[in-house]
C-alpha cells in the first residue's frame, strides 16, 4: 500500500510539473505575440481586433487552467503574425 501511495504521489507531482511547464510556455508565447503586435505598423483594424480577441481568449483559458485552448489560440495568433 505504501508503494502505491508513493507512486501515486510521484505521478501527481510529475503531472503538476508538466502542467506548470505548459502554462509557462503559453504565458511566454502570449508575451511574445503582444510584443510583436506593439512593434509592427498598425494592422488593419479588423485584423488587429481579431488578434486581440484571440489573445484575450487565450489568456482567459490560461487563467482557467485550460492550457490546450490557450495554446491553440496563441498558435493562431502566431500564424497571423507570421511567427510560426
Amino acid at each position: 500500500m505504501r508503494r502505491f501511495l508513493l507512486a501515486a504521489g510521484l505521478a501527481l507531482s510529475v503531472q503538476g510539473a508538466a502542467h506548470a511547464a505548459v502554462e509557462s510556455e503559453c504565458e511566454d508565447r502570449l508575451v511574445r505575440t503582444l510584443e510583436v503586435l506593439d512593434q509592427t505598423s498598425p494592422l488593419k483594424g479588423e485584423l488587429a481586433t481579431g488578434i486581440m480577441w484571440l489573445r484575450m481568449d487565450a489568456e482567459e483559458a490560461l487563467a482557467e487552467g485550460d492550457t490546450a485552448t490557450c495554446l491553440k489560440n496563441v498558435a493562431i495568433v502566431e500564424d497571423l503574425l507570421g511567427l510560426s
